[in-house]
């Protein structure tokens, strides 16, 4: 057993991280939902559908703001604390560099991806929060996450779900109109607020030294290759709810993203376990018996936990009815559809970082980019045929599929270190 699971790996620290990271999420959660239930008695289906589609296409553009230089600090100084100050000035200011350019370009063009003409304002909003306070707040998070401090990461998402529960307090008590448009600037506000809050904190408790501005091709190279893997990530994760607007209408795109959002939920822990070990991971690298253990001991967890989600998904779905209106109902049936999806997602997870680990990054970004074009090819296939149905199978199919090719890759590139490994003897 020692040969797996050696006495110096540090799965007590992990553990100790995933538990803080998983009650920030768990605060985060629940002022989420609150928030949930709140726009779902406001709005109705539709009108949340609507939301989350148009928000889910900015979040995955949002994720190419910074080029990818906030996980490069999550990177650089997980290895090298020294390298701090230079990693957060450069994160820093690509983030508000790129976020301005893709927020006004969001504003332009967002209508003519989704096919919905709602106003430039409703897009100038959802792309000010989106592409560019919301980044902000995620290399905030960043900075903490690199110093294996795991709950100030939390703490500071959980700023997002705060912001926008005084948001909507503050449209319910000075709007007669009950809309999404007429929410949206309360919303950027807010999502501005927070993001000032979060660099604030920043500046205050890791105390960066002042520094230049630099940048290398390495940076540039190595920020692009995170980039576009976080995007496909995200795109993984959110581009569903755009695709199922898209496909089939506001209101499958509201019972479908409820549905989800319970989901998402319950794979939130296996977000906090990753968060925990990709520090770790970055450290012990591809190689050795300590890679060899920790991909064990996480593969254990995600399927101990996947399977208890599972259950726990298929019993709290009867609620979702009694918490967001009758006119959710349809959420029930679609949310017990998708009881595997926590473990399909968390072996995506896990194996993706993994090859991330073992410096294959380039990799990681075709996989996931094969995976967003199954995921297109089998909404185009399934949604327009059967609905919310074709919405689950979409999903399931997607996540069943991330999760084959991310291990396949980590397989072969795990054959390929021990090929070298043995020339070498």
């Amino acid at each position: 057993m020692s040969r797996f699971f050696p006495l110096s790996l540090p799965m007590g620290q992990i553990a100790r991280g995933t538990c803080i990271a998983s009650g920030w999420m768990a605060l985060r959660v629940a002022l989420q939902m609150i928030w949930l239930v709140l726009v779902a008695h406001t709005l109705g289906p539709e009108g949340y559908g609507l939301l989350a589609g148009i928000t889910a296409l900015a979040s995955t553009l949002g994720s190419l703001t910074g080029i990818g230089f906030g996980t490069l600090m999550l990177q650089d100084v997980s290895r090298d604390s020294g390298a701090f100050s230079v990693a957060w000035k450069r994160a820093l200011v690509m983030s508000l560099a790129t976020g301005a350019i893709f927020c006004a370009l969001y504003a332009v063009f967002a209508s003519h991806l989704l096919g919905m003409h709602l106003g430039g304002g409703v897009y100038l909003a959802v792309g000010f929060t989106e592409l560019f306070c919301f980044p902000l707040i995620g290399v905030a998070s960043h900075a903490f996450q690199a110093h294996e401090r795991m709950g100030w990461a939390g703490l500071l998402h959980v700023t997002i779900p705060v912001g926008n529960l005084v948001a909507f307090g503050l449209f319910l008590m000075w709007t007669p109109v009950k809309s999404m448009a007429a929410y949206l600037p309360f919303h950027a506000a807010m999502a501005l607020v927070t993001a000032l809050v979060a660099i604030g904190i920043v500046q205050h408790l890791l105390s960066p030294l002042p520094a230049r501005f630099v940048t290398t091709s390495r940076d540039i190279r190595k920020g692009c290759e995170f980039s576009v893997m976080r995007m496909a990530d995200t795109a993984i994760s959110m581009l569903d709810k755009t695709l199922v607007l898209r496909l089939s209408g506001e209101y499958s795109a509201g019972i479908y993203s409820t549905a989800y959002r319970l989901i998402s939920v319950a794979t939130l822990p296996l977000v906090s376990l990753s968060m925990s070990a990709l520090p770790r991971l970055f450290k012990v690298g591809g190689k050795g018996s300590a890679a060899r253990a920790l991909a064990c001991w996480l593969v254990v967890a995600v399927f101990a936990y996947g399977l208890f989600a599972g259950v726990t998904i298929w019993f709290l779905a009867g609620l979702l009815p009694v918490l967001l209106g009758e006119g959710f109902r349809p959420t029930v049936e679609v949310a017990r559809w998708l009881v595997a999806s926590p473990l399909l997602q968390g072996l995506y997870i896990v194996g993706a970082n993994l090859l991330v680990a073992q410096k294959m990054v380039g990799l990681r970004v075709m996989a996931q980019l094969l995976i967003v074009g199954a995921m297109v090819a089998f909404s185009a296939t399934l949604i327009p045929a059967f609905g919310l149905a074709g919405a689950v199978g979409m999903l399931l199919a997607t996540q069943a599929f991330a999760a084959l090719l991310v291990w396949t890759c980590y397989g072969l590139g795990r054959h390929r270190i021990a090929m070298a490994e043995s020339r070498l003897h």
